[in-house]
């Protein structure tokens, strides 16, 4: 989505306009994954074996490394709403519902950075991984298929926050700062993703550097 600057509007909410609309788009990527086509779901032969495993990897590599782009973002836009919310009380209650819902994952984004070290090479890390973000039961003992993973709504970013409410509170913060400052101009304002925000400001949620 693209600004144009008005000098008489504070910058730092350009950047948060920015952050949080790259937090929507992260989180319609995450929520778009396909899982690779498995041909031989049931094959017990090597060479499919092989190709089940990979594709498994790849998956889970690329839910973490949209995973961690998402976060960065939701930090960045949290570090400007602290600056914008000491200088402008007009949001001061949009902010303070954004900031607090949001500390779970600023919290739980050192844990994020030590799963870099996850090796999805072992069934071990991927059903620990997938646990933590709802998409595996806790008393799995096994890995599902690959076509029975599927990311919704439901997707515990970080293992903290559910990524529909999450998307809720930016989406809910970019109309507000949109509202006031007419960033955008006639382009069209972000809409709410699964209507949870509110309950989401009980929760808590993230913050990056």
């Amino acid at each position: 989505m693209s600004t144009t600057d008005n000098p008489m509007i504070n910058p730092s909410i350009y950047l948060i306009a920015d952050h949080l609309d790259a937090v929507l788009a992260h989180g319609e990527d995450l929520m778009a994954l396909g899982v690779p086509v498995d041909e031989a779901p049931d094959s017990k032969d090597m060479v499919h074996v092989q190709r089940r495993l990979a594709g498994q990897r790849e998956f889970l590599e690329a839910i973490r490394s949209i995973e961690t782009r998402l976060v960065t973002r939701v930090i960045r836009a949290r570090e400007h709403a602290e600056q914008v919310r000491r200088v402008d009380n007009r949001f001061k209650s949009i902010t303070d519902l954004f900031v607090g819902g949001t500390h779970v994952v600023a919290d739980a984004s050192a844990d994020l950075a030590d799963s870099t070290g996850l090796d999805f090479n072992t069934g071990r890390d991927s059903m620990a991984y997938l646990r933590s973000r709802g998409m595996l039961p806790a008393d799995a003992l096994t890995l599902p298929r690959l076509h029975d993973l599927k990311i919704t709504e439901t997707f515990q970013l970080c293992g903290s926050i559910e990524i529909g409410a999450l998307l809720d509170l930016a989406a809910a913060y970019l109309d507000e700062l949109e509202l006031h400052y007419e960033l955008y101009g006639d382009a069209p304002v972000a809409k709410p993703v699964t209507g949870a925000a509110a309950e989401t400001g009980k929760s808590g949620a993230v913050t990056v550097s």
